[in-house]
C-alpha cells in the first residue's frame, strides 16, 4: 500500500532524495517523542510520523540496491545482479542480529532487569535512548550515507551505456 504513495514522489525526485526526506520526517517523529516521552498520544504521533518517514525507505531498499548492479555493470562490464543481492541480504541479516543484540547490551549496561516490578531510573534513561535517541543518531548516519549515492543523477546514461554495448557485441 505504502508503495502507492510513495511511487510518484519517487517518480518525481528520484529515489534518493525521496529516501532522504524521508528519513527526516523519522527524525521529525523520534524527537517529537522528546516532548513527553511518557505521554502515550505523543509517543503514538511520533510512532505515526516515523512510520510516514519510514515507507519511502521500505518501498526502494531493494530497488536502490539493484541499481548498484547497473553500476557496476556499467563501470566493470559485469553483471553482478545475483552477489550483489546476497551481499545485501547477508549485510541486513548480520545488521539485523548486531542492531538486535545492541539492544539487550543497552539495555544491560543501563541495569535493566526483565522481572522487577520498577525499573531503576538508568534502565529507563537506556529505553528512552534506544526508543528515541538511537534512531535519530541511526537516521543522520543514513542520511549522511545517502548523500553520498548519486547513481539517480546518471542512471539513465548508465543504462543507455549499456544498452549500447550490448547492441554493439
Amino acid at each position: 500500500m505504502h508503495c502507492f504513495f510513495v511511487g510518484p514522489l519517487i517518480h518525481r525526485f528520484g529515489k534518493r532524495n525521496t529516501v532522504l526526506v524521508g528519513i527526516v520526517i523519522c527524525m521529525i517523529g523520534n524527537v517529537f517523542k522528546v516532548i513527553d516521552p511518557y505521554s502515550l498520544a505523543i509517543i503514538l504521533t511520533g510512532n505515526v510520523i516515523v512510520a510516514i518517514g519510514i515507507m519511502p525507505t521500505f518501498a526502494v531498499l531493494f530497488a536502490m540496491i539493484n541499481d548498484t548492479a547497473e553500476y557496476g555493470e556499467f563501470k566493470t562490464g559485469k553483471r553482478t545482479v545475483g552477489l550483489i543481492n546476497s551481499g545485501a541480504s547477508f549485510g541486513i541479516k548480520v545488521g539485523t542480529g548486531l542492531g538486535l543484540a545492541s539492544i539487550g547490551w543497552l539495555l544491560s549496561i543501563g541495569g535493566y532487569v526483565g522481572t522487577a516490578e520498577e525499573q531503576v531510573p538508568s534502565a529507563l534513561e537506556s529505553i528512552k535512548f534506544i526508543f528515541i535517541f538511537l534512531p535519530v543518531v541511526l537516521s543522520v548516519m543514513m542520511f549522511i550515507c545517502l548523500l553520498f549515492f548519486t547513481l539517480d543523477k546518471h542512471y539513465a546514461t548508465y543504462l543507455n551505456e549499456i544498452q549500447q554495448r550490448k547492441n554493439e557485441n
